[in-house]
């Protein structure tokens, strides 16, 4: 079932503004300013593109599924593509891959997925991702999947805080910020090569 918030670029919108409130604004701060002036950026999974009105002097080119969510990026100026992550392969025209808000939409090949924009992107990959709080009510938590539900990917449940953490560090994040509800980690893709090289 696809829940309506994915059925309207506006209503994607405002949903995501009612339910983050400010924490939203502080995401795209926090990771507008892990990104150099002048550095091309994929946005994987970019829903609307909204990521490209606060981002200053840097190419832009996002990757999203869902038709309504193009269409509302197109008309407010964005550039945004129709293109499954899992199956491009042009992250090595990109300086820093984002992936917001997106592993659990392709739970269980998330893994896959920074792994691949790892092995291609210049320079770093950083990936917000909400967790799931322990002991949350199941009424909230049921609500929750449905308005997740994107009508592309059959997600599976969040990870919890400690498994977010744990699937970070698997994959030698060289730095973790912690946000309301969400945790940023940003991956150095040119120290993994080099890593592999040794």
């Amino acid at each position: 079932m696809k829940s309506p918030f994915y059925c309207s670029g506006w209503l994607y919108r405002a949903g995501m503004h009612v339910f983050h409130g400010k924490a939203l604004a502080e995401k795209y701060a926090c990771i507008c300013g892990l990104i150099k002036p002048g550095e091309c950026v994929l946005d994987v999974g970019c829903g609307t593109g909204t990521l490209q009105s606060h981002l200053k002097e840097n190419g832009y080119v996002g990757l999203e599924m869902n038709d309504d969510f193009i269409r509302y990026a197109k008309k407010k100026g964005r550039t945004v593509l129709k293109q499954d992550a899992l199956a491009y392969e042009g992250f090595d025209d990109f300086d820093v891959c984002v992936m917001m808000d997106v592993l659990h939409h392709v739970n269980p090949r998330h893994r896959e997925l920074v792994e691949r924009a790892l092995s291609g992107v210049r320079g770093r990959v950083i990936v917000s991702e909400p967790y799931e709080v322990k002991g949350r009510n199941g009424i909230v938590k049921t609500a929750i999947k449905l308005i997740d539900a994107d009508g592309v990917n059959d997600a599976e449940e969040w990870m919890t805080k400690d498994e977010l953490l744990a699937f970070y560090r698997a994959l030698d994040a060289s730095r973790v910020i912690e946000l309301p509800g969400s945790l940023i980690a940003v991956f150095d893709a040119n120290l993994r090569r080099r890593q592999a090289f040794k």
